[in-house]
């Protein structure tokens, strides 16, 4: 089991819409730092200073697996420009920030795809880029289960412990 869960990635509109993301293939799945540096004019020191990250997810969906493709494309192409809340997998939680809230996702890409040269002009599957509008912290975008301290048994080579 992931720690962020195990389905395919789903969206959910401002307007409560959710969108299934199937046979979704994920291309970038990145955080961005923003880091300030400071130099020293003195003594030539280098600090560093995380103020949060920002993140990036893309990738590509397989709608001609889909009854109506078309549809799907268009209906995709509605929330182009929108926030959203973007969930990593389904069954998991949203993305959050530092203080547990959702953070929103712009959809700044709906492409048609054609992950295969040979079969270019086909459009057998659309590109989908989300970017976080706030910092993301992914410690509070786990599922529950999984940050519980001494939740979990596991054994170990006969050896009972708890994590």
């Amino acid at each position: 089991m992931g720690i962020q869960g195990t389905t395919s990635p789903k969206f959910i509109t401002s307007g409560d819409v959710t969108v299934e993301l199937r046979h979704f293939v994920v291309t970038k799945n990145d955080e961005n730092e923003n880091i300030l540096t400071h130099n020293s004019e003195i003594d030539g020191d280098r600090g560093f200073y995380l103020k949060g990250s920002h993140y990036v997810f893309e990738g590509y969906s397989y709608i001609y697996k889909l009854d109506d493709p078309l549809a799907e494309f268009q209906k995709l192409r509605l929330y182009l420009g929108q926030d959203v809340t973007l969930y990593m997998h389904s069954d998991g939680e949203p993305f959050k920030d530092s203080n547990g809230d959702v953070v929103p996702f712009t959809l700044l890409r709906v492409s048609p795809y054609y992950p295969w040269d040979d079969e270019f002009g086909q459009d057998n599957a659309v590109y989908l880029a989300f970017k976080s509008t706030k910092y993301v912290d992914l410690s509070q975008s786990t599922k529950e289960e999984y940050i519980k301290v001494g939740g979990v048994d596991v054994e170990i080579g006969g050896v009972k412990i708890k994590i």
